[in-house]
């Protein structure tokens, strides 16, 4: 049970966070790997989840509101929530809530693809 804030950071490897339940603040990074967050989201937390080469994946229960801003170079984005979207909008990059915001989601790769799943 960690409270507080979580960062990680990999050269080479992938980067997997399961059943955290009270971090507000979570930062993963990875420059040749994936990245996998499956934990508790906070209405009021902050989740940086960032692979140079590699796929960001991220497992969200539905009832709660994310303000989310994801972004990939040579990927797609591919997520199991309808966003209402602000701003620009393509399969590379998004910035929108869902469920009136809430959580803050950053996720980033270069070259992989981006995951939104429902859990």
């Amino acid at each position: 049970n960690i409270k507080g804030s979580v960062e990680a950071e990999s050269v080479s490897g992938t980067i997997e966070l399961n059943e955290i339940t009270n971090a507000k603040d979570i930062d993963l990074k990875t420059l040749s790997g994936s990245v996998r967050y499956d934990g508790k989201i906070l209405s009021d937390g902050r989740y940086k989840l960032k692979s140079h080469s590699g796929n960001v994946t991220i497992m969200i229960p539905t009832d709660i509101g994310f303000d989310l801003e994801a972004r990939t170079f040579s990927g797609s984005i591919k997520s199991e929530f309808e966003i209402t979207i602000s701003g620009k909008m393509s399969r590379k990059s998004i910035k929108g809530t869902f469920s009136g915001g809430g959580a803050e989601l950053n996720l980033k790769t270069f070259s992989g693809n981006i995951y939104l799943k429902k859990k």
